[in-house]
């Protein structure tokens, strides 16, 4: 399975439980339209990624009083549409105070703690399974690892849906973190071996 795959099992999930998200994902752009708006990127986003704004351009929340968390594409995060995540890219690389630092990251998901999910992305191909991280301001490390490619990270938020694991009260998701930890562990075992060799205590 692709990662449209997992996206539409995902969205079915949520259209099925009534969450409000679905109300708010943005029909995809075209292959043509999503090239022209990111021509002037210094980095190339993976395919998989180019392929997923095919099939949504993130959230657009058209309702002030609805709060983040209702709008979330899984526990606590929400999917930032192409338009946004390249404003947040290009401010982030405009903030890095070293010049000679390349970010070679790209925004797909944000929290209402002002961190982002960012996919490893590649200055020359588009071909790279970019590893998705955790930007964290806030943290010494700035970086933490959280799933071996954008697909895999499509197919534990699936299992997750699957077995229950996240489930939607009062009107939003929640998520019981020990299962959602193992099921992280067991389908992204490069994001674990990374995990434990940079948290050597």
């Amino acid at each position: 399975m692709d990662i449209i795959d997992y996206a539409k099992l995902i969205y079915n999930w949520l259209e099925e439980e009534d969450a409000s998200v679905v109300k708010f994902l943005q029909e995809g752009k075209s292959k043509r339209e999503i090239n022209e708006r990111i021509a002037n990127l210094p980095i190339k986003l993976p395919a998989e990624l180019l392929s997923l704004y095919t099939w949504k351009n993130g959230t657009v929340n058209r309702e002030s009083a609805l709060s983040l968390r209702h709008l979330c594409f899984f526990p606590t995060m929400y999917f930032l549409t192409l338009e946004e995540a390249i404003d947040i890219y290009k401010r982030i690389t405009y903030l890095i105070p070293n010049k000679d630092f390349s970010f070679d990251f790209f925004p797909i998901f944000y929290d209402s703690g002002g961190n982002y999910l960012v996919i490893e992305c590649n200055k020359k191909s588009d071909s790279i399974e970019g590893r998705i991280f955790e930007l964290d301001f806030e943290s010494e490390d700035i970086f933490g690892m959280y799933f071996d490619s954008l697909t895999i990270m499509f197919k534990t938020i699936w299992e997750c849906f699957k077995n229950r694991v996240y489930i939607i009260k009062d009107g939003y998701l929640r998520y019981d973190s020990t299962k959602e930890s193992e099921i992280m562990k067991e389908l992204n075992p490069k994001t674990s071996e990374w995990y434990s060799s940079n948290h050597l205590s």
